[in-house]
């Protein structure tokens, strides 16, 4: 990283970047758009190089982070200002993604995609928060701390790990304590509720999984222990319950 980028300390620090007289967009646009290339999985180029590809609604943000991840060996191919103007073939790493950006939710496009997502904010609300990192999102970072910290969360997260912005982690802590906790007469957790939720529609517990992005066996817990928590005889017990009441009042 360089001097300028590690003095910058906020997101200021990208558009100094703008300034070198390189055009970072254009440098392997051909090799990532090629029709022969087809999308694969969990693969690398080399060990201190990742192949990004980078949503980003802010033209100029995103001229400064391309810089930026490029500057540190990474090879940003794709970039868009949404995920709809993403190319419908492109071999990549990991995706770092605008919450902001134009189309589909954070959390939807999040789940949607098989690998890795770095999802960046200006800020966000605590049901964003949880949306997204319950959707699997393996990275999460204020675009304020982003000159500091970028670098180090995609090598955290195509490593293997995940990367918190350390801003966020009392928050997300305090989240979790209130989670576990619950709420309401019977004590039930938001995960439970949202699982809840969805038994009125008579879906199953792969299509409950599907739609929150868990995974079945996940579901099969907070059912259980929701259902426990109600006094409910089974599933078709807990989902007149909710019908009856409303799950907010549970």
């Amino acid at each position: 990283m360089t001097p300028e980028l590690r003095d910058a300390g906020h997101l200021g620090g990208l558009f100094t970047l703008l300034h070198h007289g390189r055009s970072p967009i254009a440098t392997a646009r051909q090799r990532w758009l090629a029709p022969s290339w087809t999308a694969r999985v969990g693969t690398t180029w080399a060990a201190t190089m990742s192949r990004v590809v980078l949503v980003e609604s802010d033209a100029l943000v995103r001229s400064g982070l391309i810089r930026l991840l490029e500057d540190a060996g990474h090879d940003v191919g794709v970039a868009a200002a949404s995920v709809d103007k993403l190319p419908r073939r492109a071999a990549f790493d990991l995706m770092i993604l605008d919450l902001a950006a134009p189309g589909p939710d954070a959390a939807d496009t999040v789940a949607s995609v098989s690998q890795p997502v770095l999802v960046l904010a200006e800020e966000l609300t605590d049901v964003e928060l949880i949306d997204v990192l319950g959707a699997g999102a393996k990275g999460l970072m204020l675009k304020s701390t982003v000159v500091g910290l970028l670098v180090d969360a995609v090598q955290s997260i195509v490593g293997g790990g995940v990367f918190i912005d350390p801003h966020l982690m009392n928050r997300l802590v305090s989240l979790m304590m209130r989670s576990q906790r619950g709420s309401g007469p019977h004590g039930l957790t938001t995960q439970e509720r949202r699982v809840l939720a969805l038994l009125p529609d008579g879906l199953t517990n792969r299509e409950i999984a599907e739609q929150l992005g868990v995974s079945v066996e996940t579901v099969k817990t907070h059912l259980r222990n929701a259902m426990r928590k109600l006094g409910a005889y089974d599933r078709i017990d807990a989902a007149l319950i909710v019908s009856d009441k409303g799950v907010d009042a549970l």
